[in-house]
């Protein structure tokens, strides 16, 4: 006969591969709702545990943004508890059947009555266990078998505003406005971007200023314009500063920001809109303009490869060449 340790290893291998399997798959899909409640799907199983009736008719109702209990791993564990005490039993009646035949044919070999023997102990032994196990557990750690309910805390859902700002920004006012292009600058850029427009005429490339210095009421109608109301009621499109902290908190009512966009032959080589669809190529596109900016202490926006800030207020504004 087998060695009984290698007959006890094959037939725990088995076992264990089929309750961790279980473990690791338990989907459960979450919608939610218009009226803030979040609906949970009843999960479907993929391997039916015989015996196992998850409560709930069909799912469970959570308010978003308030914890939600799910009873259903604390069930399945549960489940599974029941199930491998019954497949305990049919394994030890199983062994102690072996272990007799191993027995009535031993002719009186020692050797293998002592076998039997270790069988019928071995398989008497974890039945006893496994049939305890829960009085054992409840010894140890009464917890232990309160299978609670999973409590997850649900999100409540947000628009996302884009155009990051700081809390800890201060900026100020501009005291001296200048024009330069037509738009309204402040004197503390002036000169950088007059350096900028006569190193890309070189290349022939021209300069269209679309933004730059705006008084707090500009900025309020633009956030009306992109962000559905002021205050904002819906996604901005374009991404727009949301005055959090009034007027200095933003780049361009500071008048430390700029929207330049690159011109050859007096065209616009690339819009908004394209460049919106695509910001790697719209990089490319502004290339000479984006590292001849950054040359002269500029930022540039991650998301806008126009929106040029000195010194840098917002967070994704970068000293980031383009190659």
């Amino acid at each position: 006969f087998m060695n009984l340790k290698k007959i006890k290893i094959i037939l725990f291998i088995p076992i264990a591969i089929f309750f961790i399997a279980n473990l690791f798959y338990f989907p459960i899909s979450a919608k939610a709702e218009d009226n803030g409640m979040l609906n949970l799907t009843i999960p479907e199983l993929q391997v039916e545990i015989p015996g196992l009736s998850l409560s709930g008719n069909s799912s469970i109702k959570c308010k978003i943004g308030e914890d939600c209990g799910i009873p259903w791993i604390g069930e399945y564990i549960s489940g599974i508890y029941k199930y491998a005490i019954g497949i305990v039993g049919i394994l030890a009646a199983v062994i102690l059947m072996v272990a007799g035949v191993i027995w009535l044919t031993a002719g009186g070999n020692a050797s293998q009555i002592t076998e039997a023997k270790a069988w019928i102990t071995a398989s008497l032994t974890g039945l006893i266990i496994a049939l305890c196990s829960y009085t054992i557990l409840y010894q140890v750690n009464p917890e232990l078998l309160a299978f609670k309910p999973l409590e997850i805390k649900t999100v409540q859902k947000e628009e996302l505003l884009l155009e990051e700002e700081q809390e800890s920004v201060q900026g100020f006012t501009p005291a001296l406005i200048s024009t330069f292009n037509g738009i309204q600058i402040s004197n503390a850029l002036i000169n950088s971007l007059k350096t900028v427009e006569k190193e890309l005429a070189k290349q022939n490339i021209q300069l269209l200023v679309t933004s730059g210095y705006r008084d707090i009421e500009k900025q309020k109608e633009l956030i009306k314009k992109n962000c559905g109301g002021y205050p904002p009621k819906t996604k901005c499109s374009p991404p727009t500063c949301l005055l959090k902290n009034g007027a200095k908190s933003c780049p361009h009512t500071t008048g430390r920001a700029v929207d330049i966009w690159v011109l050859k032959n007096k065209k616009q080589i690339i819009s908004m809109k394209e460049c919106q669809k695509d910001i790697s190529n719209c990089r490319q596109k502004q290339k000479e303009l984006i590292n001849a900016m950054l040359a002269q202490g500029f930022c540039v926006l991650s998301t806008e490869p126009w929106h040029f800030e000195n010194p840098q207020m917002s967070t994704n504004c970068l000293q980031w060449p383009v190659q």
